[in-house]
């Protein structure tokens, strides 16, 4: 088992800040949305759904509501869980790499959202983490995910946003190298504490995969690709596809 350290262990406590804004609550709505249309379509019952990469929960709470459904949230950073667990008790939360999943939970569904999957360095890292999703697949499951396009890491190069959620603020710079294919994006947090601002370093990298690499990796562990999806569009390309895998 590789050993886990915890990136997100300074933000955990103000994540949800972020995650609540209504146009990422946008995102949320559509992924459930298309995942639940494709199930029906495929005629699939759902017993158990996985969600990947699950942070705070905030994409794997909804899924309680469903009936019958058993809910599992996995994650990486022990922060970011004991964060969830105090938002819900009716989710089995496990703290584990995605590369190296030991769930005895076998799935219908399977998610994991909010470009996880870019931070996923390495094709054969990747190839890793499909392997394992398919291991914990029934048959005839989904998996869903989403991921950034090359040309969002590209305008994003050099670039700096702002974001301010009530009196905490964040900043984001980013520089994407093109051989490489990785982006550095670098988040400052400012946080209101005893009338003074308390600032908050976050580094992450991430890489872009096509729909040509993620068909062939996806074909390598045994699953199809069955849909894609453009989930937003800049300057008329696309900067987020969402994918469905099945496993036959």
């Amino acid at each position: 088992m590789r050993r886990i350290d915890d990136p997100y262990r300074a933000l955990a406590d103000v994540y949800d800040l972020m995650a609540g804004d209504p146009a990422l609550q946008e995102y949320y709505r559509e992924w459930r949305e298309l995942l639940l249309r494709t199930i029906a379509e495929r005629k699939i019952v759902v017993r158990t759904l996985i969600d990947l990469a699950c942070g705070t929960g905030n994409s794997t709470i909804p899924w309680t509501r469903r009936r019958g459904w058993n809910v599992v949230g996995v994650d990486r950073s022990p922060a970011m869980l004991r964060e969830a667990r105090t938002k819900s008790n009716r989710v089995r939360w496990y703290c584990q790499d995605l590369r190296d999943l030991r769930l005895k939970e076998r799935a219908d569904a399977v998610t994991c959202h909010f470009d996880a999957l870019n931070h996923i360095l390495q094709p054969r890292e990747l190839q890793k983490v499909f392997i394992r999703v398919a291991g914990i697949l029934n048959p005839g499951g989904l998996f869903q995910f989403d991921i950034n396009t090359e040309y969002w890491f590209r305008w994003l190069n050099g670039r700096e946003k702002l974001f301010c959620m009530g009196n905490t603020y964040l900043t984001s710079s980013n520089h994407y190298d093109p051989e490489r294919r990785i982006v550095n994006m670098r988040h400052l947090w400012f946080i209101p504490k005893k009338g003074l601002y308390e600032r908050r370093d976050l580094e992450v990298k991430e890489r872009p995969y096509t729909t040509a690499e993620i068909r062939a990796l996806a074909a390598r562990a045994g699953l199809r690709v069955l849909r894609v999806r453009i989930q937003r569009r800049l300057e008329g390309k696309p900067i987020r596809t969402i994918y469905i895998l099945e496993k036959p």
